[in-house]
């Protein structure tokens, strides 16, 4: 999350597993830190192909 933190958002991912990427920037962090965030992204990408690879492999 960048820019303006919120604390609820914030717990209700780490609850769900999700993943959370935190950059000092304003409300458009992939203007100024698009290296952090596309790989980020891509991270995120690969990881979710990944399961579905596993989940295909194992039916």
């Amino acid at each position: 999350m960048a820019g303006s933190y919120c604390p609820s958002i914030w717990m209700y991912s780490i609850l769900h597993g999700a993943s959370t990427l935190t950059l000092p920037a304003s409300h458009v962090p992939m203007l100024s830190h698009p290296g952090e965030v596309s790989e980020f992204i891509d991270r995120a990408a690969r990881q979710l192909r990944d399961r579905q690879e596993e989940k295909s492999a194992a039916h």
